[in-house]
């Protein structure tokens, strides 16, 4: 740990104040003072390997939902059509089905299911339709591509909502990006100890499910983790 490393460092800091001229102190002073950058450099990194394993689960996952969509949307049409009012019912295997794909988008992406009167299932993300009855949204980036990459920004990512003539499509952000904090004067920019600006993290549709933990990673984890390091280390430098 890194917490480790640095007693070590400034235990030989102290041994090397009480003899300066001791060679052997100060050969451990440099030794644990490499350890501690490798240390520190080594949490870095793994953070960074954090954030990037999360962008590619995240587009996994809404890769997946992309999949699930259009089979709740087609179930959805084979459970309207056997449906007769008073005369006949959807067969059970098409609503074994129907829950089935609701159950796995909810623990890809969360949301809410809502069962309509007729037995289909809309399925919605903070209000918004993913699916309505037999109607399929997806997840895109900004100009539509269906397909997500682990390399998309999350303010790239979208849900394009498909309109009635199909051919200008609606496209909501699935994450908003942070935005300055201000002080009570509501104008001028809350800057912290270091003179840096006080962000608040950006709002998303993506709060639940697999997909919401990997936004949270990306978005508010990873970087608090990050600023911490970077904060350690220049404290320590100047310390030193």
């Amino acid at each position: 740990s890194i917490a480790t490393a640095l007693g070590n460092f400034f235990n030989a800091a102290g041994s090397i104040a009480n003899e300066p001229t001791n060679s052997a102190y100060q050969q451990s002073l440099i030794g644990n003072a490499r350890l501690v950058a490798d240390r520190v450099r080594g949490l870095a990194n793994t953070v960074g390997q954090v954030s990037s394993n999360a962008s590619q689960a995240l587009a996994d996952v809404l890769n997946q939902a992309n999949s699930l969509t259009p089979q709740l949307a087609s179930v959805n049409a084979k459970i309207r059509a056997a449906a007769m009012p008073g005369l006949s019912a959807a067969s059970p295997d098409l609503l074994d089905e129907r829950d089935r794909i609701v159950g796995k988008l909810q623990e890809l992406v969360g949301g809410s299911t809502l069962i309509n009167e007729d037995g289909t299932a809309s399925y919605l993300l903070n209000g918004q339709h993913l699916v309505d009855r037999e109607i399929a949204n997806t997840f895109s980036n900004a100009s539509g591509t269906a397909v997500i990459r682990s390399d998309m920004k999350l303010s790239d990512l979208r849900i394009k909502v498909a309109t009635i003539d199909s051919r200008n499509p609606v496209y909501i952000k699935l994450v908003m990006p942070p935005v300055a904090q201000l002080e009570s004067n509501g104008t001028t920019p809350l800057l912290d100890a270091n003179g840096n600006s006080v962000m608040v993290p950006g709002q998303t549709i993506l709060q639940d499910g697999k997909a919401g933990a990997y936004v949270h990673l990306i978005q508010n984890f990873v970087p608090t983790v990050q600023k911490s390091i970077n904060l350690l280390a220049t404290q320590l430098v100047i310390k030193v």
